[in-house]
């Protein structure tokens, strides 16, 4: 990581920042593929961790992007309304930068928890991804694994609901807000 005095942002800020600002999601994609006679279905899961603030706040954004040196930052427009978002989705920046830091400098309200559960959810897709054999084979998860990631989507959304980024995310189709079926 970009040494703190070069972005001259406390790692303590950026976790009270995150308490305040922060979002640990868990989104569950689908994609249909066509094949000769037949259509398939695959899911696949992203994990997603975002800071969403006005745009003139943008110049924080851009220093929590340097301080992890990871993430994209877009300009978003709601309600005629402006605003910036900072997101990080890549999970080896999850894995080395995210997780360390919110170990080393942990949340203080309710947002530990939240990263607790998406900490739990990258740690199964983590697991799946090992039991790759080949590069086509898609996320290897047992029916008790997306059971679990199913539900701690749904505990994390509930904060959410409510909240203009869960309604983009929606808008956009990348929250499925449903109950699982089993």
């Amino acid at each position: 990581m970009t040494k703190v005095e070069d972005v001259n942002l406390s790692p303590w800020y950026v976790t009270g920042l995150t308490d305040g600002e922060g979002c640990f999601c868990l989104i569950v994609n689908t994609e249909n593929k066509k094949r000769e006679n037949s259509v398939s279905t695959y899911r696949y899961w992203v994990v997603d961790f975002s800071l969403h603030m006005r745009d003139d706040e943008r110049p924080i954004l851009e220093k929590v992007q340097k301080f992890f040196e990871a993430g994209r930052l877009n300009g978003v427009s709601s309600n005629g309304n402006n605003a910036v978002h900072f997101n990080i989705r890549s999970r080896e920046d999850v894995l080395t930068k995210l997780i360390p830091h919110f170990e080393k400098f942990p949340l203080q309200a309710k947002k530990q928890r939240d990263f607790l559960l998406w900490k739990e959810a990258v740690a199964i897709l983590e697991l799946a991804k090992k039991r790759k054999k080949t590069l086509f084979d898609g996320q290897l998860l047992t029916n008790q694994e997306e059971i679990r990631l199913y539900k701690i989507r749904d505990l994390l959304s509930e904060r959410l609901r409510g909240r203009k980024y869960f309604d983009y995310l929606a808008r956009r189709g990348n929250v499925r807000t449903g109950k699982m079926v089993s």
